[in-house]
């Protein structure tokens, strides 16, 4: 009984040191991760995510710009714009 018991210690001692291991790659990935992303440290990516609220606005500021651009780049390929980059400066 003693040793069925000394068993179950050393198997779980096992796994514990197997998970340890896992995380030390885990960590090190996430690490290697963030560090691509361009963030000194993983506590620094996380820090970087937006709330909802910001995520809205940021998103709300881009589809206003993608617009401004679209209708920038209609006044350019216009008939009457394209002849007039045409002409010598005044």
């Amino acid at each position: 009984r003693r040793a069925a018991r000394l068993a179950d210690a050393a198997d779980a001692a096992r796994a514990a040191e197997e998970s340890a291991v896992r995380l030390k790659d885990a960590d090190g990935r996430l690490a290697e991760a963030a560090f691509r992303a361009g963030f000194e440290t993983p506590r620094a990516a996380s820090d970087a995510l937006l709330d909802d609220a910001a995520h809205r606005d940021l998103q709300h500021r881009l589809d206003t710009w993608h617009a401004e651009e679209a209708a920038v780049r209609a006044v350019l390929a216009e008939t009457d714009t394209v002849a007039a980059a045409g002409q010598p400066p005044a």
